[in-house]
């Protein structure tokens, strides 16, 4: 079940990652219908490895994938319900920052700015000091998009400039 999960939602994300256009836009992009077709069957899929395979190794994966899942469908409560259910039940897993990351995005849609700032600043801290690439380029990635969106161009700029710093993505 798991292996099909995660086929679906890889398959599922490069479709919708094709459809980004610019880095620092925010508008939305409409999902792809295959690609909702696909994000359906990896939240029925995860949902029934949690219900019946509640005490296998796959259910911090099942957790992500639930959580990217609804966060791609653009429901951001349901998604961050599951990023959360994931880092207060499974403290030991490997998927902590990016599901932290995940809260702060989810937060940032649902218009909790404060909450997703801060969130958002802890794992960027995290992330520089664990050297995950990945996680701080998003962290700072949106947070940027969020200070042009409100016109707090001093305060990009700042940022870009500290991203440009920690990067190693030329």
């Amino acid at each position: 079940i798991y292996y099909d999960t995660a086929d679906n939602f890889e398959q599922a994300e490069q479709l919708i990652n094709e459809q980004k256009k610019d880095l620092f836009s925010n508008e939305d992009v409409p999902l792809p219908g295959t690609a909702g077709q696909l994000l359906n069957k990896v939240v029925e899929k995860a949902s029934k490895i949690l219900q019946f395979y509640s005490q296998s190794s796959y259910v911090d994966n099942a957790l992500l994938l639930l959580g990217k899942s609804l966060y791609y469908e653009k429901d951001y409560l349901k998604a961050m319900r599951k990023f959360q259910e994931l880092v207060t039940t499974r403290p030991n897993s490997s998927f902590i920052l990016e599901s932290q990351l995940c809260i702060g995005k989810s937060q940032l849609r649902l218009r909790q700015f404060d909450a997703a700032l801060k969130t958002l600043d802890y794992v960027r801290d995290e992330a520089v000091n664990k050297k995950e690439s990945n996680i701080y380029e998003e962290a700072y990635l949106e947070e940027i998009k969020y200070r042009v969106i409100t016109e707090d161009l001093d305060l990009a700029i700042s940022l870009i400039n500290e991203f440009l710093k920690v990067s190693t993505n030329s």
